[in-house]
């Protein structure tokens, strides 16, 4: 009964660990490398909807705008609304612009108004048209100045 015991280097059950957990970490690596690489493949339109939660639908066109509109659900006034939204149109703005074939963002921010006999429609609330000079040369406190004023 007195068996020597094997380093626990040698022993079979080890050795089997160590090698599932360097395939695991080999196939982890490959597949965000394509998962970076097919989200790179997308779209513009799609990439930036996936990346902003606020944007509901985007589209772009052959000169360069790109429309991306929100379609805000909320229960809060109108007035509430508009300058909350500002911060994130304009970093929606700078995601956008990253893509050098976007010429031009109009960001769309579309709210539900439920009329005094209960039917609701779909009214925009803002539109915030620049294109890329513009937007390079305005500040976020220049911006927000002008978006809250439209």
């Amino acid at each position: 009964m007195n068996e020597s015991k094997k380093p626990l280097l040698k022993r079979w059950w080890f050795i089997m660990l160590i090698v599932i957990s360097a395939f695991s970490f080999t196939l982890g690596v490959l597949d965000s490398k394509n998962k970076r690489a097919s989200e790179g493949e997308l779209p513009i339109e799609e990439q930036l909807v996936k990346k902003i939660k606020y944007i509901d639908e985007a589209t772009i066109n052959e000169s360069g705008l790109l429309t991306m509109v929100s379609i805000i659900t909320s229960t809060t006034e109108d007035v509430s609304i508009a300058p909350s939204s500002i911060n994130w149109a304009f970093k929606t703005m700078q995601a956008a612009f990253e893509y050098p074939d976007v010429a031009q963002v109009n960001i769309l921010i579309k709210v539900t108004i439920i009329h005094e006999k209960g039917n609701s429609t779909m009214k925009d609330l803002a539109s915030i048209l620049y294109t890329r000079d513009e937007f390079e040369n305005t500040s976020f406190e220049k911006f927000s100045k002008i978006a809250s004023n439209q």
